[in-house]
């Protein structure tokens, strides 16, 4: 596992920090695509309005990856909030997946559940995916 020395986000503490995905790899961002990754001042500084991307837009061919959280700190947001973020993003994938086969005439029957996630833990890994 990849790490590099530097204040960690979280416990404010100089550790050595883990390479961090956002999002967790288990929702797909494992790479092998043109990823996007810039600043967000950046990104809202750009003139949209033409055909094409600014120029200023470098794509890379990897994940999104960052050192910004320590070890323990991951591991601590790891165990509790990602496997519910997965099992939600999975959830609702599969449920798109169903709508689109409804509307082609596959499937007549529709429904979506969300019974074996916990709303409060997926909506701590999106918060803390916003500080990474």
């Amino acid at each position: 596992m990849a790490t590099k020395k530097g204040i960690c986000i979280l416990c404010q503490q100089e550790k050595e920090l883990n390479l961090e995905h956002v999002p967790p790899q288990g929702v797909g961002n494992k790479g092998g695509k043109n990823t996007l990754t810039r600043d967000l001042e950046d990104f809202l500084s750009w003139d949209f309005s033409g055909k094409s991307l600014p120029r200023e837009i470098k794509r890379q061919p990897k994940e999104n990856v960052y050192y910004t959280l320590c070890i323990e700190c991951n591991s601590k947001l790891g165990g509790a909030y990602v496997k519910h973020y997965v099992d939600f993003v999975k959830e609702n994938k599969e449920f798109l997946y169903r709508i689109k086969n409804v509307k082609n005439g596959k499937n007549s029957i529709l429904t979506h559940s969300i019974n074996n996630v916990n709303p409060l833990r997926v909506a701590k890994e999106i918060v803390a995916m916003f500080f990474v």
